[in-house]
């Protein structure tokens, strides 16, 4: 009775890390420009201390993601974040294809062993939040009742935020 999609793989390591590497980028400036708008984000960052970092890295070498929190919202650091006090591997290339294409949630990458945390649960929880929070504004419906159990809703009108993440924030980063 659960929901059976096609998962959809590239035929080469290159592509894939291609694929990453840009979806890092937007998903890296789209939070960050969210956490300057979305209330419910801005809430969970709040529970940080000034100067947190968090890295997402795919395992063994691939690319990685950075955010630091500075004056109460996050920064956007590319993959030149050496450290983090919150650090989420990914196992290999197509465990974070597959949970970044979007074609497996978190909860069932967690749960295959696709990806761990190193640091703070608390925050690793916190940080699945804002995510989830994020998704609405860059999936359509459809996409995202695939990933989340229950979708947060938006308070505000989604229509014009999404057209700020997608012309202003993702692009500028701002």
């Amino acid at each position: 009775m659960g929901r059976h999609a096609t998962i959809v793989l590239p035929g080469t390591m290159v592509l894939k890390k291609i694929t990453i590497k840009t979806i890092f980028f937007i998903l890296g400036r789209a939070l960050s420009s969210a956490s300057k708008f979305e209330p419910r984000i801005r809430k969970e960052v709040a529970s940080w201390e000034e100067g947190f970092k968090i890295k997402m890295f795919v395992l063994p070498s691939g690319p990685a993601l950075g955010w630091e929190k500075q004056h109460g919202k996050l920064q956007y650091l590319g993959s030149k974040l050496d450290h983090g006090d919150l650090i989420v591997n990914f196992k290999n290339l197509t465990s974070a294809f597959l949970l970044m294409t979007p074609q497996v949630g978190l909860a069932q990458g967690f749960a295959e062993h696709r990806v761990n945390v190193v640091g703070d649960l608390n925050k690793a929880i916190s940080l699945t939040r804002c995510i989830s929070i994020l998704l609405p504004y860059l999936y359509p419906d459809f996409i995202v009742k695939r990933l989340l159990k229950e979708i947060p809703q938006i308070k505000y009108n989604r229509l014009y935020r999404m057209l700020y993440l997608y012309l202003i924030g993702i692009p500028l980063g701002i």
